[in-house]
């Protein structure tokens, strides 16, 4: 979600994170064009891939196709699905997957709930989906609104046996916190486990990818989106393009969006770089973490 506040001196816009392509792309560049006519004084954006040595863009279509690709060539065996909780749209995207292919999207009592929110929010019909089933979790419900949610979809609850005996049919959305759900749906022919979702980003984050890497050998379950070398001294995590599309903008798309709003101060966010955004000071004054504010006197009001 995008910000934009007037002020005695002016508009102060800030972005928060963002990016040109996916579902709601379109809305990204609307925004763009109407920042743009507002003049702003001051432009808060993001930078997290301001590193990028070159444009690194995986659309969420390109995502969409790859996954339905890995998915069509495992015909007969269970496949696993991987992404962050929150990604709505990867959600979406594994749904549509699951009935071009015949499938069924398996997801868990808290996945149920974030639909509903969603279909309630922007009119949509997801959670009523007949390819849609939700997996019974062995341990004992002991919330409220998960007890509720399971009396309003008590029809929709498959449990481990019956995924078990029919893999094939299936599309689990599990990730690695979830992967305890596994231990009773292990299957002789095997299967696929995409993972869609971030890279690690530090070493704490690369130890969890060799313990999942550990357990879908146990699982006999291949990994798709990554790979693991070496052991537990001397181990290198490998990240596949096309299973993954970032929440963030490519560096070349965030300094085309700069240019297009072309604010008077520009205040970066979400980078480590020591001086983002150089390149682009012939348009606009760029105020670092030690720079003075003695030009920007801004009252903003909520």
């Amino acid at each position: 979600t995008a910000f934009a506040f007037l002020t005695d001196s002016g508009w102060v816009v800030y972005t928060g994170d963002l990016r040109l392509h996916g579902k709601n792309g379109h809305l990204t560049k609307k925004f763009v064009e109407e920042v743009s006519s507002l003049k702003p004084l001051a432009l808060i954006i993001e930078g997290t891939h301001l590193k990028e040595e070159k444009p690194k863009r995986v659309s969420e279509e390109e995502v969409y196709a790859k996954c339905l690709e890995e998915i069509k060539k495992a015909e007969g065996k269970l496949v696993v699905a991987d992404f962050a909780p929150r990604n709505l749209e990867r959600l979406i995207s594994f749904l549509n997957i699951a009935k071009e292919t015949n499938r069924k999207l398996c997801v868990l009592t808290k996945d149920i709930y974030l639909l509903e929110v969603f279909d309630c929010v922007e009119g949509t019909n997801f959670i009523f989906e007949g390819c849609l089933e939700i997996l019974e979790e062995m341990e004992e419900t002991k919330a409220a609104w998960e007890k509720k949610l399971k009396e309003r979809h008590k029809d929709k609850f498959v449990d481990q046996k019956e995924i078990r005996t029919n893999p094939g049919d299936y599309i689990l959305c599990l990730s690695f916190l979830d992967i305890k759900h596994m231990t009773d749906i292990v299957c002789e022919e095997g299967g696929i486990y995409i993972y869609s979702s971030s890279e690690a980003y530090n070493e704490e984050q690369e130890i969890d990818f060799a313990r999942l890497k550990n357990w879908l050998d146990f699982l006999n379950l291949k990994p798709m989106g990554f790979k693991v070398y070496g052991n537990e001294f001397s181990r290198k995590i490998e990240f596949t393009d096309g299973y993954h599309s970032s929440g963030h903008a490519t560096k070349e798309d965030l300094f085309e969006i700069v240019k297009r709003i072309r604010p008077k101060y520009l205040i970066p966010v979400h980078t480590e770089l020591e001086k983002p955004y150089e390149e682009l000071m012939d348009i606009t004054q760029i105020i670092w973490d030690d720079a003075k504010y003695t030009d920007l006197e801004v009252k903003i009001y909520g």
